[in-house]
């Protein structure tokens, strides 16, 4: 979340799935290539600038250099970030906050606003596809009608159960089932667990 790095290049070697939050607007840490803590230092360089105090000169010399170079160099934001990451083939996502400052999941008085959710809910989903790529899904088998099968792949363990019907046979990935005659609400429940230990549960009505 609006975060930067010194050296672009050390993502040449990662191979971590990214998700990034950034407002274009940042003057905190650069949205692209810039220095960082603008805001900050704005107001130091304005109270140097116009003291002429034996301190304040003490302090420019020290500061020989523009303030943001004495500190720190020019960094990398998450546009660049993000950019440098999909070159190498990884996976990365951008949500750029178009005209918007640092810290946008707050208001100036530190009060949660809108953005916190939707990068909340941002950050879950995209954890949601990292874990499980293939979720599951529940298929009629086309040349047998009684028989029903879970397609998506790395699952280790599979539990079948039907409301209004009878589980004929259930075997894995697959089970036999026929329901009751002029029942509505029939329902077939699958549940279980991926290979990375993530559990699921999908259900389907008929």
């Amino acid at each position: 979340m609006w975060g930067a790095v010194h050296d672009i290049n050390m993502i040449s070697n990662a191979k971590t799935s990214i998700i990034s939050f950034h407002g274009d607007a940042d003057n905190i840490v650069p949205y692209g290539y810039d220095y960082p803590f603008n805001d900050v230092l704005d107001p130091i360089k304005i109270a140097l600038r116009n003291d002429n105090s034996s301190e304040a000169q003490s302090v420019k010399n020290i500061f020989s250099l523009p303030l943001n170079r004495a500190m720190t160099n020019k960094m990398y934001g998450s546009s660049l970030v993000d950019k440098m990451a999909k070159a190498k083939g990884n996976r990365s996502k951008l949500f750029t906050y178009p005209g918007g400052g640092h810290s946008l999941h707050v208001d100036k008085n530190n009060n949660l606003v809108p953005y916190f959710y939707f990068i909340q809910d941002s950050v879950t989903a995209f954890f949601i596809e990292e874990l499980i790529p293939d979720p599951v899904s529940i298929e009629r088998d086309k040349t047998d009608q009684l028989c029903y099968k879970i397609n998506g792949s790395n699952t280790s363990e599979t539990f079948w159960k039907v409301e209004n019907g009878i589980i004929l046979e259930s075997k894995g990935r697959q089970a036999r089932i026929i329901f009751l005659p002029s029942k509505t609400g029939r329902k077939i429940i699958v549940s279980g667990h991926y290979s990375n230990g993530i559990g699921f549960c999908k259900e389907v009505s008929y």
